[in-house]
């Protein structure tokens, strides 16, 4: 009797021994071969135009960063994802001009398609928000938008395996992700790392009539109530922009975190 016990004694602790190799080796590999590879390549925080995309003060975790465990490779390596509940207000981490919405989609799995909207900034680069909620944009193709501006709910369609926000940043020349760091993530080299949470420090915007409002009071126009009409001949149409940003072309979304975009 005291054999067999002294054999399971053995087995016990040579599983244990190669449970604790398994995760270490699980653990190096997560370490070495997911992350930021070359921070080099990525600009300083202190001086990025981003911003973490969701309403100041609120935290989320980020669910995958650059070179991710299920994607997030190749051309896509500079994207991350942000685990939020469905309908989460998604706010501009840069402002720019609306070039693509589509949030016709709806439903999560293997083939399902996207929902994505993109924003064309002032140095030509398109940031990318994707996996949004069905009908959940609140801006238009033509639209231009302030920094911390609402600009959809967030969801979970597409390939996607739980609810949440993909963003990337592309450019015009480069078909491929470009490395960002976000100026409100004050820890991490502004890189918001694989299962970390990050609080937004985004700019809150003025309610779009307060932005009106202030705008056309800088031009020496007071819209207020039957005034508005007689007021209105003397506006002077430089006060605002006359033409928009054209069309620009976007490139298919390649494969996210929790699914194809």
């Amino acid at each position: 009797m005291s054999r067999v016990a002294s054999l399971l004694t053995t087995k016990r602790r040579a599983f244990a021994v190669l449970f604790t190799l398994a995760l270490a080796g699980a653990g190096t590999a997560y370490w070495v071969g997911t992350g930021p590879e070359d921070l080099s390549q990525y600009p300083s925080a202190n001086q990025s135009p981003y911003r973490l995309p969701w309403t100041v003060g609120q935290s989320y975790r980020c669910a995958q960063s650059n070179r991710g465990i299920v994607s997030h490779r190749g051309p896509g390596r500079f994207a991350y994802d942000f685990a939020m509940p469905v309908g989460t207000e998604v706010r501009a981490a840069r402002g720019g001009a609306v070039v693509f919405v589509i949030v016709s989609h709806d439903g999560h799995g293997l083939r399902r398609p996207n929902n994505r909207l993109v924003i064309r900034h002032e140095d030509g680069t398109l940031g990318h928000y994707l996996h949004l909620k069905k009908g959940g944009s609140r801006v238009k193709v033509g639209d231009l938008v302030k920094q911390g501006q609402v600009l959809a709910a967030s969801g979970h369609v597409g390939r996607s395996m739980i609810p949440h926000l993909h963003f990337h940043v592309t450019d015009s020349s480069r078909k491929s992700t470009l490395p960002i760091t976000f100026s409100d993530v004050g820890k991490d080299a502004g890189i918001p790392r694989m299962f970390k949470t990050y609080t937004s420090g985004n700019v809150q915007p003025y309610p779009r009539a307060e932005q009106t409002k202030t705008r056309w009071q800088r031009s020496g126009v007071w819209w207020l109530g039957a005034e508005s009409n007689r007021r209105h001949k003397d506006f002077q149409s430089s006060a605002l922009p006359t033409e928009l940003p054209s069309q620009h072309s976007v490139i298919k979304p390649g494969t996210t975190s929790c699914g194809k975009a």
